[in-house]
């Protein structure tokens, strides 16, 4: 896949040293500019050469196509579209972990509302709390994902004291704020 030109010594010293190198058919080109697209800076074009592999040296002796091939890649890393290129991957990139963990991020808050409410369940119904983890194991049957924290009879004290505590917590401030109107209006 890489130009016949370079021994596998320089194609590895030369893919450490410039790891958006690719090769297609034998000729060069640049992942982050082919995965740049179209670049809105003025001024600043991709070079098609670079975008779809087509970088190569014509030259006939293997000391002039090394050279060659080591002249355009240098050219081609100081240039300023190859180095928003670059921007952009990076910039790509941070987005992805980004995203990434606010998706899991969510998928945890989301499985920890699961487990609450079955827990809520128990309580409002006055079930027994060792009935958790068999709701749990129910609901996990029935292709709902809550995770795997938070299922057992003592999570459920937890979660049930808990609630209790908030619940309590707003019912009290409901009614000083509801006494504080009341004295006001008087």
């Amino acid at each position: 896949v890489w130009p016949d030109v370079w021994t596998d010594k320089q194609r590895q010293e030369f893919q450490e040293k410039h790891p958006w190198l690719i090769s297609k058919n034998k000729k060069l080109g640049c992942k982050f500019c082919s995965n740049a697209g179209s670049l809105n800076e003025k001024g600043i074009h991709l070079s098609s050469e670079w975008t779809i592999c087509e970088v190569e040296s014509q030259a006939l002796d293997r000391k002039l196509q090394l050279a060659a091939l080591r002249g355009k890649i240098k050219k081609h890393v100081e240039s300023q579209a190859h180095l928003l290129a670059e921007k952009i991957e990076r910039t790509r990139g941070k987005h992805f972990i980004e995203n990434s963990s606010e998706k899991a991020n969510q998928l945890l808050i989301s499985n920890t509302e699961k487990v609450f409410l079955t827990a809520y369940y128990i309580a409002k119904s006055n079930r027994p709390f060792s009935d958790m983890e068999e709701l749990v194991q129910l609901q996990k049957q029935n292709g709902l994902d809550l995770g795997v924290a938070l299922h057992s009879r003592y999570s459920a004290t937890k979660i049930i004291n808990h609630m209790a505590q908030e619940m309590t917590k707003k019912m009290c401030n409901h009614l000083i704020e509801k006494k504080m109107k009341n004295i006001k209006s008087h």
